[in-house]
């Protein structure tokens, strides 16, 4: 910006001493011609500043476009891989569920089997206790049935003691 303004007065200087150039002296003309000529020089640096800069710009343009590449590339990437682990987790929380599911069934049947065990064990219990109350009453059978015979051997005994007691009177 600076060397813009500097330009514009040297032109300015210029084309104010060119005016004059028919009416000066030889210094005046001297001095005109080296401002022409620093002038010159100005925009020659100036064209060779823009270009620098043109080149700069194309060289930061290149940069920008490789950082955009890599960046999308890297977006790319790290989506694909993203997603691959979302559908391995996808795929486990799968397998997971159905091994619940299956678990669930599986113990869905477990719980129907110990239901039939436990009415069976409740229905061999009853008979176990109507077994054993049979037992008792027969066991009572057999004592009265021995007591009864125990009676009658007495009888017995005693009937036999009074035939042999009257056989020897």
């Amino acid at each position: 910006m600076k060397s813009f303004i500097s330009i514009l007065i040297a032109i300015a200087t210029t084309c104010i001493g060119c005016s004059r150039i028919g009416s000066t002296s030889n210094s005046e003309k001297y001095q005109t011609e080296m401002t022409i000529n620093k002038t010159r020089a100005d925009i020659e640096e100036i064209k060779h500043d823009l270009h620098t800069q043109k080149i700069e710009l194309s060289i930061l343009e290149e940069r920008v476009a490789k950082e955009e590449n890599s960046l999308s590339s890297l977006k790319k990437d790290t989506f694909e891989e993203h997603e691959l682990k979302l559908n391995n987790f996808a795929k486990q929380i799968a397998n997971i569920e159905n091994k619940i599911s299956s678990t669930d069934e599986l113990l869905s049947n477990i719980c129907v089997e110990l239901n039939k065990f436990s009415k069976i064990s409740t229905d061999i219990q009853k008979a176990l206790v109507q077994s054993k109350d049979k037992i008792n009453e027969i066991e009572k059978n057999i004592a009265l049935q021995i007591n009864h015979i125990d009676q009658i051997a007495r009888i017995k005994k005693a009937t036999e003691i009074t035939i042999l007691d009257e056989k020897n009177n």
